[in-house]
């Protein structure tokens, strides 16, 4: 029996995933979404997302069920889903009179096809009842139906099952034909992998776990969507409006790079060393927005910063800047909140409500044992290959696009350049440089951070300078979540971050797959940003485990700076109070980045 059920994309991927079980009002029945139909979708970022979910299956700790397929477009499909299609799960039924227990699992579904939910003991035409308790294998992630024995003398003609015990333990299969007699004293059923299944309800929170991934989607607002330049002559131009090698008051980013016709410029006469040239060019470039010469920008960018190649979050961050800069909501700060946002290293935060995500699910893992009382890790399971345009088979990956508000905070590169030179990184004191300088300066010191990594702790694959601002940002991030929580009333779960390391800045966006938090950043920014940012400030320098914290932990502990992994991009990773307040809270330390930002007092000069 199947149904084709109809809801918004988001509680479709979330909440009826190919697997998950869940309540039909409709039917009055527990159903499992059997499929999941849909049209495939072009994103930009097709490759990075599926090197992101092949990576993380393939370092997955319990492994995965089945083969997983090679890393290419030709295997994986990303597809827009709209429709569910569910059948009867689990499928063993007692009777509502008589208590008959009805086992329709697997094959025997037939049975129920033809008899309905209508008891099947001669004499007796009582209502099934659904059995609600499944067992769940803690290997192989799978699910079934709990196992129904038989009586030696009557066979399933009158099992029953005694369930009014607390605990599953404690439940009983008896014969209904020998006086009640016990068949089974206990509640066992068994995967086919061999392993034995844990007993729980259907719709326990740890029966389908979800694996998925958000990525900052800008759709068609994406620069390097562009049929007249390519992507090695686009990345010059962007750095280099990030840089300040030129401005452009009027014109965006992308109708700079689409832009045709003739260029006021000529090219080919300009001499690339001489200095006044080169920044009568610049000014040009800003004004016409036109035929821009890629290589030109590519050595001035070149000749500041060096790498001109940035990594996708990056060259994300950048539209995404020049998106803010258009279309933020956020109002002149007032003469407070600018004092607070120096005092904190902060140069810009700005707020909009068409932050743009890509929410993707990949597959899944079922547990009932918790991990954390010596249970191993179950594998993960992919979702069911579908169908494509093509007729090949591919292993799908859900996705849906969506827009939520989100605050961008963007971080001082000046102070974030004095912090690390006073700690003694090997890097140029920024401190009084112009900010298009200090940009350029810890630009060409950075390397890219996969969005997701995990790999992010001392003796990575990252250099000091990298690893020193991911773990300044992230800290800075954590700590402006759990305030943003406790002045805006909004749960600490329904906010996430995503972090733009290369770009000193961070997003918190609301996480709207949790809960429903309409208006809480705006409200939040535009009444209590001034709130928010001094509680922000004094109320992360203490933890209560302090000093073992501080002394011992590095600074980072579940009572401080851990958050939920549903909001931390990096699974609580590289994260220290220490960077922030120094020597205050931990012996033998330089200065923290809010001492010398004047935050704390005494702000460097």
């Amino acid at each position: 029996m199947t149904d084709n059920m109809r809801r918004g994309k988001m509680q479709v991927m979330y909440n009826f995933p190919p697997g998950a079980t869940f309540s039909n009002p409709k039917h009055n029945l527990i159903e499992q979404a059997a499929r999941m139909s849909g049209e495939q979708m072009e994103i930009a970022s097709e490759q990075e997302m599926i090197d992101h979910v092949h990576a993380s299956l393939d370092n997955w700790s319990g492994g995965v069920e089945g083969a997983l397929s090679p890393p290419t477009p030709d295997r994986w499909a990303i597809i827009d889903p709209s429709d569910v299609y569910a059948e009867i799960f689990p499928r063993v039924f007692d009777c509502r009179d008589c208590g008959k227990v009805h086992d329709y699992s697997d094959e025997r579904i037939r049975g129920l096809e033809q008899s309905g939910l209508s008891c099947q003991r001669p004499g007796c035409d009582g209502a099934l009842n659904q059995i609600h308790h499944v067992g769940v294998c803690p290997s192989c992630s799978d699910i079934r139906s709990v196992f129904v024995p038989g009586c030696d003398k009557h066979g399933y003609s009158y099992v029953m099952l005694d369930d009014r015990a607390d605990r599953y333990q404690d439940f009983k299969w008896r014969c209904g034909a020998c006086n009640g007699k016990v068949i089974r004293d206990d509640f066992q059923t068994f995967c086919e992998c061999g392993e034995r299944m844990d007993v729980t309800v259907h719709s326990s929170s740890k029966a389908m776990n979800i694996h998925d991934v958000t990525r900052v989607d800008l759709g068609d607002r994406n620069i390097y969507q562009s049929s007249i330049r390519s992507e090695e002559e686009i990345d010059p131009i962007v750095i280099g409006a990030y840089l300040g090698e030129f401005d452009h008051p009027e014109t965006s980013l992308k109708e700079m790079v689409d832009k045709e016709g003739v260029s006021q410029i000529d090219f080919d006469e300009l001499d690339t060393d001489n200095p006044e040239v080169i920044e009568q060019t610049k000014q040009a470039l800003g004004q016409i927005g036109g035929d821009q010469d890629p290589e030109l920008v590519r050595e001035m960018v070149q000749a500041k910063a060096g790498d001109v190649e940035p990594s996708d979050n990056m060259r994300r961050y950048i539209q995404l800047r020049e998106i803010m800069e258009q279309e933020s909501a956020r109002e002149t700060a007032t003469p407070r909140e600018t004092q607070l946002m120096d005092q904190m290293g902060v140069l810009d935060i700005g707020v909009t409500s068409e932050f743009p995500l890509l929410k993707a699910v990949y597959g899944y893992h079922r547990t009932y044992d918790d991990e954390e009382d010596g249970g191993s890790t179950p594998a993960a399971r992919m979702f069911p290959p579908v169908q494509v345009e093509d007729g090949e088979w591919r292993t799908p990956i859900y996705t849906t696009r969506s827009k939520t508000e989100a605050a961008i905070v963007q971080l001082d590169p000046r102070q974030v350049g004095h912090w690390l030179a006073e700690s003694g990184y090997p890097i140029e004191d920024t401190l009084n440089m112009e900010l298009s300088e200090a940009r350029a300066t810890l630009y060409a010191e950075m390397e890219a951070i996969e969005p997701y990594s995990t790999d992010v702790n001392d003796g990575s694959q990252y250099n000091e300078i990298t690893l020193a601002v991911h773990c300044l940002l992230h800290t800075i991030s954590h700590l402006l979540i759990q305030r943003a929580a406790v002045h805006s009333g909004i749960d600490e779960t329904s906010f996430a971050e995503y972090l733009f390391t290369e770009g000193l800045a961070t997003a918190i966006y609301a996480n709207n797959t949790q809960n429903y938090t309409a208006g809480g950043l705006f409200t939040l920014i535009d009444r209590n940003l001034d709130d928010w940012l001094l509680s922000t400030l004094t109320e992360g320098e203490s933890c209560m485990y302090d000093s073992t914290c501080a002394d011992i932990r590095g600074g980072a502990c579940h009572s401080c700076l851990h958050m939920s992994e549903i909001g931390c991009q990096h699974f609580n990773k590289n994260l220290s109070r220490i960077v922030l307040y120094g020597n205050r809270i931990a012996s033998g330390v330089p200065a923290g980045f809010w001492k010398l930002t004047g935050g704390l007092g005494g702000k460097s000069t």
